[in-house]
């Protein structure tokens, strides 16, 4: 199973309706990509990446340890975009809305990244930049602005979202739609 710990938008409608409006202004600048459906839209804490069925309740028990309050305050004021490759291949960009890393939400993440360590699972090492991708594979329009006015277009006014909930979320695959992302289990 491909898992990984998440913070969604569902107890926050106004901002996941911001985060999707985002997406859908990147969309009209678009001639391709690859676009995260609304249920898909989300902040990852953490990537476990591919976990044997029977870890999962030594997930469970690793983030039942950790005390503390699952509530973000999150502020989006930005969106950048990464290139994306495919072998050497540059296949367009990966576009996200950058959530600001407050001291709250960089402690809930190490809180969960050292308990899942703790726990004996291997995650990757990099530094944690919080955001919710937005799309993959984007070519912007010919007619688009250049990217800088372009990432200030999706980003839009800035705005707070107050995420309450830590979920383990599994991520299935196919090559022929989005991911499927389903909820296992969440905390409060």
């Amino acid at each position: 199973m491909r898992l990984f710990i998440a913070q969604r938008f569902d107890s926050c409608a106004s901002a996941a309706a911001q985060v999707a409006a985002a997406r859908d202004r990147l969309r009209a600048m678009a001639e391709t990509g690859a676009f995260v459906p609304d249920e898909n839209l989300h902040m990852t804490l953490a990537f476990l990446g591919e976990v044997d069925e029977d870890r999962i309740e030594d997930v469970e028990e690793a983030i039942d340890g950790v005390t503390g309050s699952f509530t973000s305050e999150l502020a989006f004021r930005t969106a950048s975009r990464w290139p994306q490759k495919s072998g050497k291949r540059y296949v367009g960009d990966v576009w996200k809305l950058d959530a600001e890393a407050t001291p709250q939400l960089v402690g809930l993440q190490r809180a969960i990244a050292r308990a899942l360590a703790k726990a004996g699972f291997d995650l990757p090492r990099r530094p944690f930049e919080p955001h919710v991708t937005l799309a993959r594979r984007v070519l912007l329009a010919e007619a688009a602005p250049d990217v800088d006015e372009a990432a200030r277009i999706v980003a839009g006014d800035p705005f707070t979202a107050r995420l309450q909930t830590v979920s383990l979320m599994e991520s299935q695959l196919s090559n022929d739609r989005p991911p499927r992302y389903s909820e296992i289990c969440a905390w409060e």
